[in-house]
């Protein structure tokens, strides 16, 4: 029934706290507000947690876990290994979980995303982004 959702991001790299990003309904299949509530919906699901679980949480066995930046490094450097230098163009130890801002950026702008846009999605505070941005 939301029309809307804001995300607040606590602690950020960059330094700045409480940062809040506002996202509104879309009719499509994976709109934020849906995938949003659906993630809310799933923790709260999960015994012991409440509104203030944080969102990187999943449930492991019996146990209810935080995912860390390290775990996706490891990740992605072991999906890039995968599918292989050969069809990626790029080593494994190229990428990082920076590389999905600007994956997210270029996709953006691929759609044709107004470039104010992307600033405001990918909360930059700069056009910096655009050093991402890719012929």
């Amino acid at each position: 029934m939301a029309t809307s959702v804001v995300i607040e991001f606590t602690d950020q790299k960059n330094g700045e706290k409480y940062d809040k990003v506002t996202m509104h309904k879309s009719n499509r299949p994976l709109g934020p507000v849906k995938a949003w509530a659906e993630t809310i919906i799933r923790i709260l699901s999960y015994p012991g947690t409440d509104l203030e679980t944080p969102i990187n949480t999943v449930r492991i066995g019996s146990n209810n876990v935080q995912i860390t930046s390290k775990q996706i490094l490891a990740h992605i450097r072991m999906t890039v290994a995968m599918i292989g230098e050969e069809k990626l163009c790029f080593k494994k130890e190229e990428v990082g979980t920076h590389s999905i801002r600007s994956s997210f950026a270029m996709l953006l702008y691929l759609v044709k995303v107004p470039v104010s846009t992307i600033l405001i999605l990918g909360r930059w505070h700069s056009s910096s982004f655009l050093l991402y941005i890719r012929n």
